[in-house]
């Protein structure tokens, strides 16, 4: 329907793309090169999931002649995009021409206000789908006040991270609270000549943290908090950990898809009640230094200076008999054969020596790799008979789609609406959580 009364798609061309644009950080860092897929959004239907594909895993024989033995080394892999994630953001008004004309600058004012919060909403969604795609994370389970708080120690998460050896690529991205990025400033000051010091303090930035290239710091005060359960919060867990009865893998068993790369691990000898909660961060072997468990690196095989970590998928309470039984991602694996593509362990985990640790409750900072996270905004149909305008913003990738229309059936008021329709999600060896204190 032609709109003669006010020009909905030259507002969103000249005011929301912009609002849109300033509000994103960590949006336009990901991937929208399947942003322009196609999906049918019906009254009543929420969600279109899509599958996409994950750079395939493959182990080598120390032959070249064909050998039989290595039927199955290839692992053919994919993640799904779920978009589920609708904002919208109305606000009353008697009627258009009272908006436009006798009250100027209400229609402005509050759509600057309602984009604002729009794009506010899609950028958490986006940073807590990266905090909760991948399984590992740096600092330590005590999430001690001076927790990476030095440009040491993001210089060393950073080469871990790269070192892991996924075959991602391409910028590496930081993210850190506000109160964390000022202290990393402090303590980077020195590590720079001084010219360079003079530009990056004025500017209130790092750049690229301790020389490492490609990898770009942000901060963001949008970033989740994840609360912990209580097996974080008992004091012998800084100690000796949670006895381990069994790590049962179940490597990719549905087609390759990463949702399924998890494991089931059993616990015993725990105090009746205690919790361990979705999305709490775990370490195993971390406290057996004589014989220290570590995951290999993604592309090689090779022993990583990464020690195995995981991420809760399905927690628990124990119960009367001391005993546990949670799933973590991802899958954890010990092929002596050399021959299986989801090995990711240096040796077997050892019941009863290999102890488990759960990290505590923290604000979940971002490591991960632009080319693995992926965001996707569809095409928004026109709201007939209501005059309506659909636009994407190409810097972010996200759709806005803007219109008014009647509130309901027999309602003297009308309702300006500016709403979005997204989902967001990663692959998880290319993300990694940062453990910031809370205070």
């Amino acid at each position: 329907m032609a709109n003669t009364l006010f020009p909905i798609q030259a507002y969103l061309t000249e005011d929301a793309l912009p609002l849109l644009s300033n509000s994103f950080g960590v949006t336009r860092t990901m991937s929208k090169e399947y942003s322009d897929y196609k999906v049918a959004l019906k009254r009543g239907a929420r969600g279109a999931t899509t599958l996409l594909p994950l750079p395939t895993r493959s182990r080598n024989i120390n032959s070249i002649p064909f050998d039989a033995t290595t039927e199955g080394s290839f692992a053919e892999r994919q993640f799904s995009i779920t978009v589920n994630k609708q904002k919208s953001n109305p606000f009353m008004i008697e009627d258009v021409e009272s908006a436009v004309y006798s009250a100027p600058g209400i229609v402005t004012k509050n759509t600057k206000g309602a984009i604002n919060e729009v794009a506010s909403a899609i950028e958490q969604d986006n940073i807590l789908s990266i905090a909760t795609a991948g399984y590992r994370f740096f600092g330590d389970v005590s999430v001690t006040s001076d927790q990476l708080q030095t440009v040491g120690e993001v210089d060393e998460a950073v080469n871990r991270f790269q070192g892991f050896g996924s075959p991602a690529g391409g910028m590496a991205y930081f993210v850190v609270p506000y109160v964390a990025s000022s202290r990393i400033l402090q303590t980077a000051y020195q590590q720079f000549v001084n010219k360079r010091n003079d530009e990056l303090s004025l500017k209130g930035e790092i750049g690229m943290l301790g020389g490492v290239e490609d990898t770009m710091f942000m901060k963001s005060s949008l970033l989740p908090v994840h609360t912990a359960g209580t097996a974080a919060n008992d004091a012998i867990n800084t100690s000796t950990g949670y006895d381990i009865v069994s790590v049962t893998p179940n490597a990719a068993a549905s087609g390759g898809l990463e949702a399924d790369n998890t494991s089931v691990v059993v616990l015993e000898n725990m105090t009746v009640g205690t919790t361990i909660v979705a999305d709490d961060m775990i370490d195993i072997g971390v406290l057996n230094t004589a014989d220290p468990l570590r995951f290999l690196t993604f592309t090689g095989y090779a022993l990583s200076e990464s020690h195995v970590q995981g991420r809760v998928i399905t927690g628990g309470t124990v119960d009367g008999s001391g005993d546990l039984t949670i799933t973590i991602a991802p899958a954890l694996i010990y092929d002596g054969t050399a021959t299986n593509p989801y090995q990711n362990l240096n040796r077997d985990i050892v019941a009863g020596t290999d102890t488990m640790r759960i990290a505590k409750s923290h604000r979940a900072g971002l490591l991960y790799f632009g080319d693995y996270m992926y965001f996707m905004s569809p095409d928004l149909p026109d709201t007939e008979p209501f005059p309506s305008s659909s636009m994407r913003d190409e810097l972010s990738g996200c759709t806005l789609r803007a219109y008014y229309g009647t509130a309901g059936i027999g309602s003297g008021l009308k309702q300006f609406v500016h709403d979005s329709y997204t989902g967001a999600a990663g692959a998880p060896e290319g993300a990694a959580r940062l453990l910031f204190p809370l205070n």
